[in-house]
């Protein structure tokens, strides 16, 4: 008996045993409502109608502006974006981009998160999930839509931006070598970003535009589970040094006591923190 259990004991330290016991969690998503869950609507309702994740409860989400450019112009089709309860992924809602025969060039709009922490000289995953509509589809034989995933940096301050923006860009829903977005399934659009060293936080935009382009562009596309996570040994090698960090400008009556002039920063439209 006492044979059985000392087995029982070593084989609890077998290399298998032991990854499991020692396997990380996962990266936490640095995006609340990724979802878009909130707020909880009934069928396909339009941002200006109450469809708008940016319009939640600021407790559960971060995202801080929902919204297409221009108003239509007549004649050229009609650019929709919204939340539906029609498909989702996981939850019970998604988000959708909707073109009804848009022919207008430089039709933009764009989903924008607030600020979200980061550690500076470490890389950050940016996806969402992404599915066409199967009766209303994006095809190749017209003219594509494009979406940009945007990605700002900014000091720990929050005053100034830190670094160049990064972009990445596809077009939906593919190209001829390969349809990326589908309707008979989700699929992850994945890329990697890395956080400048002087970087305290990050904001996330996707956008979607027509572009310049002339032709006709027609179907529904539907959005869900974004997430914005780190990268686990994706950090610098280089040790980042603190005085590569922007420190904060002093105020008015600090400023009025140095002997050295102060030049106050230059905010990039203010962002929120979350």
């Amino acid at each position: 008996m006492l044979s059985r259990a000392l087995v029982a004991f070593a084989l609890s330290f077998t290399p298998l045993a032991l990854g499991q016991a020692l396997q990380a969690p996962p990266p936490e998503n640095l995006l609340k409502n990724p979802s878009f869950e909130e707020p909880g609507i009934q069928g396909k309702v339009p941002a200006a109608q109450g469809g708008n994740p940016a319009k939640a409860d600021e407790a559960k989400t971060n995202w801080s502006d929902f919204q297409v450019h221009k108003l239509d112009k007549a004649g050229e089709g009609k650019l929709t974006l919204g939340l539906t309860s029609e498909f989702a992924r996981t939850g019970k809602q998604s988000m959708f981009v909707e073109l009804d025969k848009v022919s207008g060039v430089n039709r933009r709009s764009h989903l924008m998160s607030d600020i979200v922490p980061v550690k500076p000289a470490n890389t950050y995953r940016v996806s969402i999930w992404g599915r066409t509509d199967k009766k209303h589809p994006l095809t190749l034989d017209q003219r594509l839509l494009m979406m940009r995933v945007e990605c700002e940096f900014f000091t720990p301050d929050t005053e100034n931006q830190s670094g160049e923006t990064e972009n990445r860009t596809i077009m939906v829903p593919g190209n001829s070598k390969r349809i990326f977005f589908v309707s008979n399934q989700w699929t992850e659009y994945i890329t990697a970003v890395r956080a400048p060293r002087s970087a305290g936080w990050m904001k996330v935009t996707f956008r979607w535009d027509t572009g310049r382009e002339k032709g006709v562009t027609d179907g529904t596309i539907y959005f869900d589970d974004a997430s914005v996570s780190l990268i686990p040994g994706g950090e610098s090698l280089i040790p980042v040094d603190e005085s590569d960090v922007a420190k904060p400008e002093p105020d008015e009556s600090e400023a009025e006591t140095t002997d050295t002039p102060v030049t106050p920063g230059t905010p990039s439209a203010p962002p929120k923190k979350q």
